[in-house]
């Protein structure tokens, strides 16, 4: 999904596995049934992603890396894979283990809910300007 540059979209033209849809309209919708993989080993930026991808109720594989700082634990409300063997072994089990899948997507929708959702954000912003106006 996105603008990709010509050379990665040739790159990859020959692999049956790798779809490039460009801009999608309903980015919700294009998601539903899918899983975010997020081997993130340098860098940051796709946190705000993963946030997103948690609230609607996606499962996800992220590298230690992808998902420091987001209040998940492994095999609770994220995976966590390290390796590309670990990565493999994850994809895996989200698509063989239905039920884990599900009580990981619920466990990712509240931990999104309670810690990241526009009324825990307005609820934090609220207490720092009571502890403002206090001084």
């Amino acid at each position: 999904i996105g603008n990709w540059s010509e050379k990665t979209i040739a790159k990859y033209r020959e692999d049956p596995n790798i779809h490039f849809a460009g801009y999608v309209e309903d980015l919700v919708g294009y998601c539903k049934r899918s899983a975010m993989l997020v081997p993130v080993r340098i860098g940051s930026g796709i946190r705000a992603k993963i946030l997103v991808a948690m609230a609607q109720g996606l499962p996800l594989i992220s590298t230690t890396l992808g998902c420091e700082g987001i209040k998940v634990k492994d095999n609770e409300s994220i995976m966590i894979a390290d390796t590309a063997a670990a990565f493999g072994k994850a994809y895996k089990t989200l698509l063989e283990d239905s039920n884990f899948s599900f009580s990981l997507v619920q466990s990712a929708q509240s931990v999104a809910n309670k810690y990241y959702s526009q009324r825990a954000a307005a609820e934090l912003r609220m207490k720092y300007f009571e502890e403002i106006l206090r001084r």
